[in-house]
């Protein structure tokens, strides 16, 4: 549906009449009490190649910017 955008609104997929908003998302000013990163290896390649996944925690705030 990302052809029906107008300024900061969707057209609903089923129902015409409806619209969806897109927010404006921001970081949250510091200090942010939820911030968090966590590294882990999870396994190993062919070539002993570590495989690694990460996780990323933050907050986030949301509003309706007015277009």
């Amino acid at each position: 549906m990302a052809n029906s955008r107008s300024g900061n609104l969707f057209e609903d997929r089923y129902d015409p009449k409806l619209r969806w908003y897109l927010p404006q998302l921001e970081l949250v000013a510091d200090p942010d009490r939820e911030f968090a990163f966590k590294a882990n290896v999870i396994g190993q390649d062919t070539n002993a190649d570590q495989f690694n996944t990460g996780t990323l925690t933050l907050s986030l705030r949301k509003s309706v910017r007015r277009t």
